[in-house]
């Protein structure tokens, strides 16, 4: 039988200390708000979804679980870089041990938690980031398959972590993110030295069009202002339930808002 008590306690645990030296954007307070979002998202469905025709069950348990260890082997965390030697340093690629499968695991059957829920929730932590449904939909469109999009507890726990990047606590965490990585917050038309930092330090960089707010000119890929208009100015249409887009839409109102009063505060449009 689960032990809820004693799993969440331990998995607590791992978080605290997996993500002891994670900068404020991805700590393991951001966890305990995703968990707090994911388990309202599950528990809004199911109401909602008790006066359908058709019920659909969510595990609230497996989506508990699963947000509580969704960041513990984020890419970009789980490498140190070269010069990252000091491990009481708060950057984006802290000298940190990576949290193995294996832990996670032990955690869970060791709480009763039986294996096809824990296989689940493994799935979950795999598939929630925005990058790996973006890549899986853009490499093959068979990529994104039929258990995705059925997957209610994998929805929930994705749109958790997508509320949780938008609204007020989406910009203090793309500022916390900025400091963390050195990311300039706005750039002049005329600045070169940022201009230059993309090519060499974001390789990987492609640029998008999400066809919302419209973008100053020459903001280099390597700022917080572009970073919005690339990505998290589109997460609210991403969402994949019915909770999540309508917090969605409330939360992508007042990011928005905060751009546009960006714009207005670099062009010194608020003088009178």
């Amino acid at each position: 039988m689960y032990n809820r008590e004693a799993t969440i306690a331990r998995a607590e645990a791992l978080v605290r200390e997996k993500m002891a030296s994670y900068d404020p954007s991805h700590d393991a307070l951001h966890v305990w708000r995703v968990r707090r979002l994911a388990l309202k998202i599950a528990e809004t469905e199911l109401a909602r979804n008790n006066n359908s025709d058709n019920p659909e069950s969510i595990d609230l348990d497996v989506v508990e679980l699963a947000a509580l260890f969704h960041d513990l082997q984020d890419h970009k965390y789980v490498t140190p870089a070269p010069e990252a030697t000091d491990p009481s340093t708060k950057s984006a690629r802290p000298a940190a041990a990576q949290t193995t499968s294996e832990e996670m695991l032990q955690i869970m059957t060791e709480g009763g938690l039986d294996e096809r829920r824990a296989e689940l929730v493994f799935f979950i932590i795999k598939n929630t980031s925005y990058s790996t449904e973006k890549k899986l939909r853009a490499a093959n469109p068979s990529g994104w398959t039929e258990r995705h999009i059925r997957c209610r507890e994998l929805h929930c726990v994705q749109d958790a972590d997508r509320l949780d990047a938008i609204g007020t606590f989406g910009l203090f965490r793309a500022a916390a993110y900025s400091g963390a990585i050195d990311r300039p917050l706005y750039v002049f038309e005329d600045d070169s030295i940022n201009a230059a930092r993309t090519a060499a330090e974001l390789p990987h960089y492609q640029p998008g069009d999400n066809g919302l707010l419209p973008r100053r000119k020459n903001q280099d890929a390597f700022s917080s202002y572009q970073h919005f208009h690339d990505k998290l100015l589109t997460l609210k249409d991403l969402m994949k339930t019915e909770t999540g887009r309508i917090v969605g839409q409330r939360r992508h109102a007042i990011m928005a808002a905060a751009i546009e009063a960006m714009d207005t505060e670099f062009d010194l449009a608020d003088f009178p």
